[in-house]
């Protein structure tokens, strides 16, 4: 049922989870991030809105299912549980509702690539309470009414993470991740470095880690490097999200002032730094998007194609809340 290129190397030894692919081609999820993306600026021309969901699973089970649509060896075992009980329903004439399709939890459910997706729920969520509340771009928001629409996106995320992850112990984390995005994205792009380590601290009590602790350095990277191996093996460097969500976490704070920095020590720290990588990126990329060095997104092979999907979503979330001064 789900379409890749790659079955021929299933079942090999010692063969590389994303075998084949070249520098700067995107993973399976990251692919269907991309899905999702593409769906916001469609929804609000056809809809007068922003995320929905029957759209996203529409568009995420025409993707996993057109041949060719990409070039990875792995797919994490959500996708194959989804389809596997999709397959089932349509063998056996069974009404085929997309969001019950979801697989029951398992060992690896809870795990950080899960949450790839939820910065483009949460934002286009953002946005729209936002609208509905009547705030204006440059407006104060006071607390009581950014409780009001954290709750909301918590939720939203939550329902729209659980299409795929039927996991409360992913659901407890997606709603940390999404705090800290929202409050970081409401910040404003001069903030200082240590007004992000305030919110990953403060919002970090489940974590086995003391963020006050970490020793911040200005050193160049291959001096700090063996110390963050440490630290990442002592935390764990596998996709599990008592692991990485951790060491995400460690890494955005200690590099909150060096996008770069922060995801070269990443991706050195091995494991599941693809699904890390993501969570990092939306975090650090929140603080300071204007400090993401040009050579990486240019380096991106989709380049193109991926500069024109951000640009039409950005479009999108600016028109639809534009409407909110207009109305």
């Amino acid at each position: 049922v789900v379409s890749t290129q790659s079955t021929w190397v299933w079942g090999r030894p010692n063969t590389h989870y994303h075998h084949g692919m070249k520098a700067g081609e995107n993973t399976l999820n990251s692919l269907c991030n991309r899905v999702l993306i593409r769906t916001i600026p469609k929804n609000l021309e056809n809809y007068g809105k922003l995320y929905d969901a029957n759209e996203w699973l529409e568009n995420y089970v025409r993707f996993m299912t057109t041949p060719n649509s990409h070039n990875d060896t792995y797919a994490d075992s959500y996708h194959r549980d989804f389809f596997a009980n999709y397959q089932s329903r349509q063998l056996s004439g069974g009404e085929l509702k997309l969001d019950q399709l979801a697989g029951e939890e398992n060992h690896d459910t809870a795990s950080i690539g899960a949450l790839l997706t939820i910065p483009v729920v949460a934002v286009s969520t953002l946005i729209s309470d936002l609208k509905a509340l009547g705030v204006s771009d440059g407006d104060t928001i006071p607390e009581v009414k950014f409780q009001q629409i954290l709750q909301n996106v918590k939720n939203v995320s939550t329902r729209h993470l659980f299409f795929t992850h039927k996991s409360p112990k992913l659901a407890t984390y997606n709603e940390i991740y999404v705090e800290m995005l929202l409050r970081i994205l409401l910040l404003g792009p001069q903030e200082p470095p240590n007004k992000i380590r305030e919110i990953i601290d403060g919002l970090s009590a489940p974590f086995r880690i003391r963020f006050k602790d970490i020793k911040l350095s200005n050193e160049p990277l291959e001096s700090t490097l063996s110390q963050d191996r440490k630290v990442a093996n002592s935390l764990g460097i596998a996709c599990y999200i008592d692991d990485s969500m951790p060491l995400s976490l460690y890494i955005a704070y200690k590099y909150a002032d060096n996008f770069l920095h922060g995801i070269l020590t990443n991706t050195n720290c091995g494991g599941e730094n693809c699904g890390r990588g993501a969570v990092l990126g939306a975090l650090l990329g929140s603080a300071s998007y204007t400090n993401i060095p040009q050579n990486l997104v240019r380096g991106l092979a989709d380049y193109e194609n991926i500069n024109k999907e951000i640009n039409a979503f950005t479009s999108a979330l600016q028109i639809y809340f534009a409407q909110c001064r207009s109305n």
